[in-house]
């Protein structure tokens, strides 16, 4: 059986560094991540440790090849990646 994406938007690879900010324990962290495709709900992030499931984020892009982004996002799935890093699957829940 072939897969059929089921997303209303499309993902477009932007291959982005950004910054993931999170608070675990009421302690704030700060993570380099690489925003590996973006759409109009959603974004996959890289990142070299998981993040747990239904964690609230803030994502923030700015790039040379990409337009500044500031966004809420929730992690809807954590991933092993080929290269031993994590991938999150998220979605965007505001942009700020």
């Amino acid at each position: 059986m072939r897969y059929q994406d089921q997303r209303n938007f499309h993902r477009m690879a932007i291959n982005a560094e950004a910054m993931v900010i999170y608070a675990d324990n009421d302690e704030m962290h700060k993570v380099k991540a690489i925003c590996r495709d973006l759409s109009a709900t959603g974004l996959s992030l890289e990142v070299e440790k998981p993040i747990a499931v239904g964690e609230s984020i803030e994502v923030l892009i700015e790039g040379v090849n990409v337009k500044p982004l500031d966004a809420k996002a929730e992690i809807l799935r954590v991933d092993e990646s080929d290269n031993g890093r994590v991938l999150l699957g998220c979605k965007i829940t505001s942009l700020t």
